[in-house]
């Protein structure tokens, strides 16, 4: 077996938001910042922002709606996800996405921008007691 995972540390850029496929599973929609810093040849640091789309499946898309808000320090884990497809100008897209589903899915807050030393808080996993049942 094999597989690919992408794990990143970084702050949230927008409250997550979640949405309903036709057949009711909740799928979470935010982005995170990660920083690079390097030293170019002029010995002068250089500094980017790094922006990464992230998607949360099922129960844990519905439970981080609550407890993850922009600003925060989080952890995330789980695979990447290519999309393609051509647009209206006939043009081909790409974008890849941090996709969180499954259970080798994890998403762990670090605490918030406005308290950096904060103890990290439990993890946020799935329920795993019944599936999902959205309302009527």
């Amino acid at each position: 077996m094999t597989f690919a995972r992408v794990e990143l540390i970084g702050h949230v850029g927008r409250d997550p938001e979640v949405r309903y496929t036709r057949e009711g599973t909740a799928v979470a929609h935010l982005s995170v910042a990660t920083d690079e810093c390097w030293t170019d040849r002029e010995q002068t640091t250089q500094h980017r922002t790094l922006w990464h789309r992230v998607e949360v499946w099922g129960p844990l898309a519905t439970v981080i709606q609550g407890h993850v808000h922009k600003g925060q320090r989080l952890f995330v884990s789980g695979t990447l996800d290519y999309r393609e497809w051509t647009r209206a100008d006939g043009v081909r897209a790409r974008l890849c996405v941090v996709k969180l589903a499954g259970p080798r899915a994890f998403l762990r807050l670090l605490g918030s921008s406005a308290a950096p030393t904060a103890a990290p808080v439990a993890p946020l996993e799935s329920p795993r007691r019944e599936p999902f049942v959205p309302d009527p």
